[in-house]
């Protein structure tokens, strides 16, 4: 079950404990630009439709972000609380005005005119939807072409209800398609330029990151090796997973937590193996401690190097390692003994995900869309991008910032552009 939210009272305990700092750190650090020190101020005062509103104008996936966001490295993590015990619970306040808008349905927001132009925009993801609400904001008709069947990329596809409640996902799709988006699901574009020539004026490409990374080590087994994003979209599906008693999880991210805590509710014996030190996992230290806490096993300094089994999983074979730096301060690892097998009947690989995109972009050395760091422009002239396929796959709220952001950029490139085109049309 999710973490019961705050009463009424105890928002508003926990908005007065905030010191109103004139240079409040907290209000610097968020990705999407929410001005955490306002928003308080509005429950302080309760003022809680104000809050709504705040949070609803810098971010409109605010609800699903104040579930899952890694606030220990942005707003909660800034809070200085030089004169507090604790730091202020930001994102348990963020939910608060969330759950209370869903609840309450408070949120009133600009229906486009759709008078400005036409925009495209593939994927339905953080990026996405945050761009599609912003290119509505100014007036444009947008379109959204969705591969899946559904609206939300991970947040909907893989993120379990424990972390995140499909209830909320939905409804934040449903305030941007009452800013007037049209949704266009299982309908995967295979090429952007081609919506370019059929009259958009300018195209936005979020895909995220949605293929698996290969296998990095030599396996046997022909069944009992799994993807972890393909369990845990199984298991949002309502699908049972064929999992025996022992499972091992590879890797030490987000991803890495969710599945092991679905496997533990399934009633599974499960380890994570990573090879770094737990001061180093990179997971959000509320996910990891969730984990910790619900039972699952970690396995930290040790490096899988094989997986043993004929027909099925029988084993994970490992080497403990130590770290340390090269000439050029690279960390480089160290095996410290001989191959061991750690027993269990099926091997999940967590280790992050890279890109599914058959489109023809300039990539970066990372294989991700390059872009203008300015304009969020691709290499191609109208076709936008920004989200996981230009990070490298960071956080939902860092997607929603970059969405946002290029969709102002785009504005202003569709703008200047039509400004052209009428002044050649007058001179001619």
């Amino acid at each position: 079950m999710v973490e019961s939210g705050f009463t009424k009272m105890q928002a508003m305990h926990e908005a007065l404990r905030c010191l109103m700092c004139e240079d409040a750190p907290c209000a610097c650090d968020c990705p999407a630009g929410v001005d955490a020190k306002a928003f308080i101020r509005k429950i302080a005062m309760d003022n809680i439709s104000g809050a709504i509103r705040l949070l609803r104008e810098r971010n409109i996936l605010a609800g699903s972000c104040a579930y899952i966001c890694p606030s220990g490295r942005t707003c909660t993590g800034a809070c200085t609380a030089t004169a507090l015990s604790t730091p202020i619970d930001i994102p348990k306040l963020q939910r608060y005005c969330m759950d209370y808008d869903m609840q309450n349905h408070i949120t009133a927001l600009h229906e486009s005119k759709k008078t400005a132009g036409k925009i495209a925009i593939i994927g339905a993801g953080p990026a996405g939807l945050a761009c599609a609400a912003t290119c509505c904001s100014h007036d444009y008709d947008v379109h959204v072409f969705e591969k899946a069947n559904i609206a939300g990329g991970m947040l909907a596809l893989a993120i379990p209800d424990f972390r995140l409640p499909a209830k909320m996902v939905a409804y934040e799709v449903s305030l941007i398609e009452q800013m007037g988006t049209t949704f266009h699901y299982n309908h995967a574009i295979m090429n952007p330029k081609e919506l370019l020539a059929h009259g958009y004026d300018a195209v936005f490409v979020g895909v995220g990151l949605t293929q698996p990374r290969p296998l990095p080590i030599d396996c046997e087994a022909k069944n009992g090796v799994h993807h972890a994003l393909d369990l845990l979209a199984m298991h949002k599906r309502g699908e049972s997973l064929a999992l025996g008693d022992s499972v091992i999880v590879i890797g030490g991210g987000d991803t890495a937590m969710d599945i092991a805590r679905v496997v533990k509710r399934l009633n599974k014996e499960c380890r994570i193996v990573y090879r770094r030190s737990p001061l180093e996992i990179p997971a959000y230290a509320g996910e990891v401690w969730a984990a910790w806490n619900e039972g699952i096993e970690f396995n930290m300094h040790m490096r899988p190097v094989g997986i043993c089994g004929n027909d099925h999983v029988s084993a994970l074979t490992c080497t403990r390692v130590t770290w340390t730096k090269d000439d050029q301060g690279k960390d480089v690892y160290t095996d410290v003994d001989t191959p061991f097998n750690l027993s269990c009947a099926d091997v999940v690989f967590a280790i992050g995900q890279g890109v599914d995109s058959h489109f023809n972009f300039t990539l970066s050395d990372q294989r991700l869309i390059s872009i203008n760091s300015s304009t969020w422009m691709t290499d191609i002239d109208g076709i936008f991008s920004g989200g996981d396929i230009v990070n490298g796959g960071k956080t939902a709220v860092m997607a929603v910032g970059q969405g946002r952001l290029a969709a102002d950029a785009m504005h202003e490139w569709v703008t200047q552009r039509k400004k052209k085109i009428g002044q050649a049309e007058v001179s001619s």
